[in-house]
């Protein structure tokens, strides 16, 4: 039997520690300051070790949205499995969505770094598909619970609507606002208080436009945020 020795694991594990390194960088950084100089440097490596892995700068970028969409997934995955009607579970995903973005602010910083084309036009198909297939693993999940909505009864859609439009919705309500959110001068100077509390409370608002039942009115869903949180995610901290 084989014995991977600590070189070749080393080696193996080469890619994911490149990318640990990088996130840092660019946490600090931003996307200008990051760069394969700085990742070498930092990593105490040649800088053509890096290219063994990542043809450039892009390429790290977009691996590391990959890796952080693995880990929406991965919450989003355990927010489906909450034990209630379709609505429910549907909060229980937007309480999942809401630690993700808490938890893991870059991601919006890699999104707004890969929304420009020049940059995932330098990147390998490899990479492109692979965050596309994340992507919509992620919309799957949420579109399945709509679906439960529709066979459960709860909810009827109208004949012109779909549930990945659905889905749309919710995602644009709670990208924008959670977007908007970094601006909390900006929101202090509109009254707001509570970004999050107020991206649910639209969603919910959204979701009770379509009569999805039970309504907001009839069920208290920031009890279910919290009973999510204390059930499924105890291992996140609190907002």
């Amino acid at each position: 039997m084989s014995t991977v020795t600590k070189k070749q694991r080393e080696i193996i594990d080469r890619p994911r520690q490149i990318l640990r390194v990088s996130r840092d960088i660019f946490r600090k950084r931003g996307y200008l300051g990051l760069n394969m100089d700085r990742i070498a440097e930092q990593m105490g490596i040649a800088k053509g070790t890096i290219y063994q892995h990542f043809k450039n700068k892009e390429e790290v970028i977009l691996a590391m949205a990959v890796e952080t969409l693995e880990k929406r997934i991965a919450m989003f995955e355990r927010a489906v499995l909450f034990q209630g009607c379709a609505r429910s579970r549907m909060a229980a995903m937007g309480c999942a969505a809401e630690l993700f973005v808490i938890n893991f602010p870059d991601h919006f910083e890699l999104e707004k770094v890969l929304s420009c084309s020049s940059i995932i036009e330098k990147t390998s198909e490899k990479l492109q598909t692979a965050k596309t297939v994340a992507e919509m693993r992620c919309i799957s999940l949420v579109a399945g619970l709509v679906r439960d909505g529709i066979a459960s009864g709860g909810l009827s859609l109208p004949n012109d609507f779909k549930p990945d439009q659905v889905v749309f919705g919710l995602w644009s309500i709670s990208y924008g606002g959670y977007s908007i959110m970094e601006s909390q001068e900006t929101l202090k100077q509109m009254g707001i208080e509570n970004g999050f509390r107020l991206v649910r409370d639209m969603n919910n608002k959204l979701l009770d436009g379509f009569g999805w039942k039970p309504l907001s009115s009839e069920l208290d869903y920031n009890a279910i945020f919290d009973e999510v949180r204390t059930l499924i995610f105890s291992d996140f901290p609190k907002p």
